[in-house]
């Protein structure tokens, strides 16, 4: 029996699909077979289990890259499929942007300035009346792409579904597409195009009965014709969660991307009259500007599909800031002669940042109801990777800084020491 509510199973699962963020390993084998080994200990972790219940793997978790040949290897994208006999739902988790993937980076999140009609992409007429045309990014509609070509054992998601439902007789069962970050952006076109087309791939009759989307921490994967069409046709089985403070969903509306220089008040400026601000202003403008389409130069009018609920009690984390403080200045050592006016601009953006990375993963496990699933999951990693997030996330820092930026005598133990430090003051304030 699951402790959990549905709609917090659901999100637990979506984010065990994000079993292989931040891993690099040395063949697309290893990183397949450890994914695997992860997502399979989970669903058998007897803690995981009492918070969620008991979840068949139907397919996946399959992990896709974009060159399988490269020294390391990581997941550009992943996606799994799982069933719940006793409530008779279906989850199809799909991973968000993983931080090593430079292709999920540049390809799908920032891929925003080309556009793909959604009805040439279900093959379905819905242009009716003509000026209504649904179109959703080109960065979103590869990721669809990468998604609905993954096989395992040569069989697709799709397929393995309607193949279940029918070797087990299963009737009147709900399929819940989730996702966060970039997963939050796939999961509403993935359920779209699962119902839109449902009539090719489901031969089972009365089978499935609902298809619903819970996307969270989501950009906007489409225009405003897109946000209606969703919201028409899948009504209250889209549920969209999003923390206030998170820089990522507030991408590529207009309106809301506007909040994103100022998002962080807690963060000291360098100086009054220059603050921080600018710096994000300007990135943040440069990222306005992907929001342009090439082929006629006029701004794409991206929307967030509504109902988009504002989750509570998302607030600034001192802890995440002090540890980037800390570490900020141990990478400024490296900022001299000509660069060293520059050290207070890159403490302020590297807290930024961090505070970024932490709102946008950490600080929504307490709110959606899912932090026991996530400090068990952590356990569950470290003990098949025998490395814990932590030490990773320290190797990855150095490692990006060392191949984008040519600093390749990154102290990586003054990093680790850093975190160590934050932690020991931490414990001290709880004392």
């Amino acid at each position: 029996m699951a402790s959990y509510p549905l709609e917090a199973q659901i999100h637990s699962l979506s984010l065990i699909s994000n079993a292989a963020f931040d891993l690099q390993e040395s063949s697309y084998d290893q990183l397949q077979t450890v994914t695997t080994t992860i997502v399979t200990n989970c669903l058998a972790d007897l803690i995981i289990q009492g918070c969620i219940g008991d979840w068949t793997i139907v397919w996946g978790p399959k992990v896709f890259t974009n060159n399988q040949t490269a020294a390391k290897v990581v997941a550009d994208n992943t996606m799994m499929l799982v069933y719940n006999q006793s409530s008779n739902q279906f989850v199809v988790g799909i991973a968000g942007t993983n931080a090593v993937s430079m292709y999920g980076w540049f390809q799908e999140d920032f891929g925003v300035n080309t556009l793909v009609e959604w009805s040439k992409i279900v093959n379905k007429n819905i242009n009716i009346p003509v000026v209504f045309v649904p179109v959703i990014a080109g960065g979103t509609y590869l990721g669809l792409q990468n998604l609905l070509a993954m096989e395992v054992s040569g069989v697709t998601m799709l397929s393995a579904l309607n193949t279940y439902v029918q070797e087990n007789k299963i009737t009147g069962a709900t399929v819940n597409v989730a996702g966060h970050s970039l997963g939050g952006a796939l999961t509403p076109v993935m359920a779209m195009y699962m119902q839109d087309t449902q009539a090719t791939w489901n031969t089972v009759s009365g089978s499935i009965t609902t298809i619903a989307a819970w996307p969270t921490a989501g950009p906007t994967p489409g225009n405003v014709d897109f946000a209606t069409y969703v919201a028409k046709h899948m009504g209250a089985n889209y549920v969209s969660r999003y923390n206030p403070i998170d820089v990522v969903p507030q991408a590529w509306m207009y309106s809301s991307m506007e909040n994103i220089p100022g998002i962080y008040p807690q963060i000291q400026a360098p100086e009054p009259q220059a603050p921080y601000y600018t710096t994000m202003g300007l990135l943040t403008l440069s990222a306005n500007l992907r929001a342009i389409n090439t082929s006629d130069g006029i701004r794409t009018d991206y929307q967030q599909i509504q109902p988009w609920n504002q989750l509570t009690g998302c607030q600034f984390d001192t802890n995440t800031d002090n540890t980037a403080k800390i570490e900020a200045n141990v990478l400024n050592v490296y900022a001299t002669g000509n660069l060293a006016p520059y050290k207070p601009y890159f403490k302020a953006f590297y807290e930024f940042i961090c505070q970024l990375g932490y709102q946008h993963t950490t600080a929504y496990n307490d709110p959606l109801g899912i932090t026991a699933v996530a400090a068990e999951m952590k356990i569950v990693k470290q003990n098949a990777t025998n490395e814990t997030d932590d030490v990773r996330r320290v190797n990855n820092i150095s490692a990006a800084l060392s191949k984008y930026y040519g600093m390749s005598n990154i102290n990586v133990a003054s990093l680790a020491a850093a975190q160590t430090q934050t932690a020991s003051q931490e414990a001290e304030a709880v004392a």
